[in-house]
């Protein structure tokens, strides 16, 4: 790979990492309301659809952290 497609990656790569960054502080307030939540209100459905929010927030940020660190292997 020459050196003018590195460094595109390498743009591409800053510009998923700073949406990547943005996703954690969303999926943080997510769980950090969850959380907050009485535990009755836990337990109810929207209760459960925040959890699950948050949950799919995190195994997708998981998954782009991973992706991540392909592109700088390149």
């Amino acid at each position: 790979m020459n050196n003018n497609r590195r460094k595109r990656i390498e743009i591409v790569k800053d510009k998923i990492t700073s949406l990547l960054e943005e996703l954690q502080s969303i999926q943080g307030e997510e769980t950090e309301a969850f959380e907050n939540l009485p535990e009755s209100i836990q337990y109810s459905e929207k209760g459960e659809k925040m959890e699950e929010a948050a949950d799919t927030l995190q195994n997708f940020i998981d998954t782009v952290e991973s992706e991540i660190e392909e592109l700088e292997e390149l």
